[in-house]
């Protein structure tokens, strides 16, 4: 692969390869990986505190399940999936794809209001353990 980061230059995989594969899936970042220096993934928490790889607030778009999931444990998230694919938790990416990665933090929602949870604590808790 061409060296980028020596010409000031980085690819990211906006949500992995969603080209070829499902946004934001452990599939599309391992495959992103092929053409790119590094993966970009957007992180939620659900209403239990788990902080999952999803892009959207709502979950229709991925899931067909019209409900955000804030409103949903960790339990019913599992049971979900995005084309055949697992919704990823974010400590289970970061031990099995520990390269280059930008979290993106969602703190704006579907309408544009500012949501207030401890995805920031939450996120920060799962890096550290992965050190």
């Amino acid at each position: 692969m061409y060296d980028y980061l020596t010409k000031n230059f980085v690819i990211i995989g906006h949500r992995g390869l969603p080209e070829k594969y499902p946004e934001n899936t452990e599939i599309s970042f391992k495959n992103a990986f092929n053409y790119t220096d590094a993966v970009e993934l957007d992180v939620h928490l659900s209403a239990d505190g788990g902080v999952y790889i999803v892009h959207d607030f709502n979950l229709k778009r991925l899931t067909g399940n019209d409900i955000n999931i804030e409103n949903l444990n960790s339990s019913e998230i599992d049971r979900l999936n995005i084309k055949g694919f697992k919704i990823p938790r974010l400590d289970y990416i970061l031990k099995h794809i520990m390269k280059n990665i930008f979290i993106e933090l969602k703190t704006i929602d579907d309408s544009g209001s500012m949501v207030y949870n401890n995805i920031v604590t939450k996120t920060l808790e799962i890096i550290k353990i992965q050190e």
